[in-house]
């Protein structure tokens, strides 16, 4: 028998980083992996756009796919995951030698691939896991805080202090500080400097950091027009004294912020960063300096469960005797029970000591979050009272002031913040608070009301997002213009009158879209492929296609008619045939119902337009840009080619996915075109832009969409070329040459990204033939 000559294939080495169990002495040691780095910032980009695929099932189940095959590269076989899920606790043991080496370790997304990766056993066993981070960064001496709760918070003058009020934030950390017996102290609005001698001469136990990270200020700049920025560096957005020349505010980046909240040695136990983009550097960064804990997120969080999870957090770390391992696990647990969809969510704890050389042994941290609810429900055994009812709730209400037609249409809430809170950790389960909302349309109102409870194991709810009202009236359909009308709000506790207030609010008309930062995203709703109108053109498209195609049985059959050529390394596409159709259509505009341009109705609000339906720019033989562009996008939609819609600062067109498979690649931000936009070379690449719904991409996602664009894949139409007479070829080049400078562009919606979005479908409005 011959034997074999080949050498057998050399393993891959082990990477220094470690998962690690609690009570359990034998760590879990991960394989290096080719590439990582890029990896992580793909992954991280990917988790950043988790709005573009998490609500639609197949895109998320290839995510889920994806995550699977990188496990198995790191190692992790079927009984490492058993003994994770058994565990219900994980921690991620990195090592830290210079804040530029090992950095693809600390910005990997290890919250979502572990919890992904063990889904099914978790699911079937109907159990949680909490992923926790370890800087291992060597013994490193303690220092002795004081008993004291240092809130800082940054609201440098123009865009940050304006759009929001930190009022909320600040009443919890006080709260928070009282109840654990810690002297509280405000520090507004800082600068770097003051910020580090205040840590020095305090020397606190717990730092609170509320603000905006410099990410979300340099997004903030750019929709108040400022474009000034094309990136950031992960760091706090802090006020300047424009000694250095650089305006009233400043970008201070993670490392100089991790020394100051480490000055002269400081080390605190506890710092809690509220800020998007705070985990993988600010937070790391400041346990490599000294910190003990540092909490931040991966990205972008949502707001309200944000200061839900740190006054729960704060809660918890006095109950366990400051251990925060077990306090972040228990806030984290409160968190999932709010119902709200948090796939992709990346709420990341680092410590400097690991759970394996923890006070009382590891085994012993499991057991502690059942500790923490037994001591909350003891020390909150008080109830309330309706005579003690005004001293003991306190309602946070804030309203949408204007109301848009299709924003109510899509189930959208009325309120931005709806928080009913208790006053005290004293007080226990406040069930029977009573809640009514009447919006008054002319003679009609329509009333919502709701019976909610604030468990014992809570210090707050916030309802806004459940609170709807119905807009089928005849009246709130006929509305022309807009008008002022009233919202009524009262939340009562057994008879007892918490909060009555009638607030006045704007509703806009049917066909009136508000181009503002809050309310562009519906314009979807304006694209309405049953008007009469579009099958009039699909009709008038029908010779012009046979004629195209040189086939007289040749009919609209959207992607059906895309061929697919798979090779060994991809696949290649033919997409001529959707072209053909998009070509049809436009021919028959061109030839068959001639449109002119048209400046827009005259509208009396502020930052909106009317739009004319198709059935208005057919009839009546003229359009906006953006009419056009809406009229285009019907028709696409109604052959069932994926039409987009393009908003540059003062223009609006069309543009069309040539393949399903494109559109359903674009989803995942796994397309070739985000190597365009992420660095895997540097640890201080830009994060990726805040994209809170699946088909509204902004700004910051230009260089993708031009990928897109420049691969074949999204064609750009301009539709005025119409009125005058341009050819379908002169209106794909005039489209791309839209696109030219970046400054331009505003953001791209995708019509069917919106329709399909399993938590917030937007759909055409039930506007009526002859409405308009």
């Amino acid at each position: 028998m011959a034997t074999s000559t080949r050498k057998p294939k050399a393993a891959r080495p082990a990477t220094a980083v470690e998962l690690r169990l609690p009570g359990d002495s034998v760590p879990i040691k991960l394989r290096a992996v080719p590439a990582l780095k890029e990896l992580a910032w793909r992954w991280n980009y990917a988790l950043q756009n988790r709005s573009r695929w998490a609500s639609r099932g197949e895109a998320a189940k290839r995510q889920r796919d994806e995550v699977r095959e990188l496990i198995t590269q790191l190692g992790l076989n079927d009984a490492a995951l058993t003994r994770i899920v058994d565990s219900g606790l994980v921690e991620v043991s990195v090592p830290f030698q210079r804040e530029d080496e090992g950095w693809e370790f600390r910005i990997f997304p290890w919250e979502y691939v572990l919890a992904t990766a063990t889904r099914s056993r978790r699911m079937a066993l109907q159990s949680e896991l909490t992923v926790v981070r370890h800087l291992d960064r060597g013994k490193q001496p303690k220092d002795r805080c004081q008993d004291r709760f240092l809130y800082v918070e940054s609201a440098p003058p123009g865009t940050v202090a304006e759009r929001y009020d930190f009022a909320d934030e600040r009443r919890l950390a006080r709260s928070a500080a009282e109840s654990a017996g810690l002297e509280f102290v405000s520090l507004p609005n800082p600068l770097l400097s003051e910020l580090a001698e205040t840590v020095a001469r305090l020397r606190p136990r717990i730092i609170h950091l509320a603000g905006v990270d410099n990410h979300q200020a340099r997004a903030m700049r750019h929709q108040s027009g400022d474009d000034s920025a094309a990136t950031a560096v992960d760091g706090y957005y802090m006020r300047n004294d424009r000694r250095d020349g650089r305006g009233a505010a400043v970008e201070v980046g993670a490392v100089e912020l991790a020394r100051a909240l480490c000055a002269d040695g400081t080390r605190p136990e506890l710092v809690c960063f509220n800020l998007y983009n705070s985990a993988p550097r600010m937070a790391a960064l400041c346990v490599a300096e000294g910190a003990g804990a540092a909490i931040g997120f991966q990205d972008s969080f949502d707001d309200a469960l944000a200061e839900l999870f740190f006054s729960t957090l704060y809660r918890a770390w006095n109950l366990a005797q400051h251990d925060v391992t077990s306090a972040f696990r228990y806030a984290w647990q409160q968190l999932r029970e709010q119902g709200r969809r948090i796939t992709g969510t990346g709420l990341v704890l680092w410590k400097a000591e690991s759970i394996a050389s923890a006070t009382g042994g590891a085994a012993a941290v499991p057991d502690a979050v059942a500790t923490i609810a037994q001591r909350w429900r003891a020390g909150s055994a008080s109830n309330v009272t309706p005579e003690s009812a005004r001293n003991d709730l306190l309602v946070t209400v804030d309203e949408v002031k204007q109301l848009n037609y299709s924003m109510l249409h899509n189930n959208r809430p009325l309120f931005n913040t709806f928080r009913v809170a208790k006053r005290g950790d004293d007080i226990g389960a406040v069930p029977g608070i009573e809640v009514n909302v009447e919006l008054h349309v002319g003679r009609d109102s329509y009333p919502y009301r709701l019976q909610v409870e604030i468990p014992d194991t809570l210090p707050s709810i916030d309802i806004a997002d459940r609170i709807r009202v119905s807009l089928a009236s005849t009246l709130s359909r006929a509305v022309r213009e807009s008008i002022h009308t009233s919202l009524l709000i009262e939340v009562s506790f057994q008879d007892t009158v918490l909060f009555r207030e009638t607030r006045r609010v704007t509703l806009l008309p049917i066909d009136e879209w508000e181009d503002s930062d809050a309310n562009r995203k519906w314009l979807p709703s304006f694209v309405l492929p049953r008007d009469p109108a579009v099958a009039r053109v699909i009709d008038a498209a029908q010779r012009y296609l046979q004629a195209l195609r040189d086939d007289p049985t040749a009919g609209f059959d959207g992607y059906q008619s895309v061929l697919i050529e798979d090779d060994k390394k991809r696949q290649r596409f033919d997409c001529s045939g959707v072209d053909r159709q998009v070509q049809a259509i436009w021919c028959a505009l061109l030839y068959e119902l001639p449109l002119s341009y048209i400046n827009p109705p005259p509208t009396f609000t502020d930052a909106s337009q009317r739009l004319r339906s198709p059935s208005e720019v057919v009839d009546g033989r003229r359009g906006t840009c953006i009419d056009l562009a809406l009229l285009l996008a019907s028709c696409l939609e109604y052959i069932d080619i994926y039409p987009t819609i393009v908003l540059l600062q003062d223009h609006a067109f069309p543009c069309y996915w040539r393949a399903a498979e494109h559109f359903n690649d674009f989803a995942l931000a796994h397309s070739d075109s985000v190597g365009r936009v992420v660095a895997p070379d540097q640890a201080s690449a830009p994060a990726a832009p805040l994209q809170p719904d699946s088909w509204y991409f902004v700004k910051d996602h230009f260089r993708e969409i031009m990928g897109e664009i420049a691969a074949g894949r999204l064609v750009p139409l301009e539709a005025t070329c119409l009125c005058w007479r341009n050819s379908f070829a002169q209106a794909a080049e005039q489209g791309r040459s839209n696109l030219a400078r970046r400054s331009r562009f505003d953001s791209m919606l995708d019509i069917r990204a919106a329709r399909i979005d399993e938590d917030a479908a937007v759909t055409p409005l039930p506007m009526l033939r002859g409405e308009n």
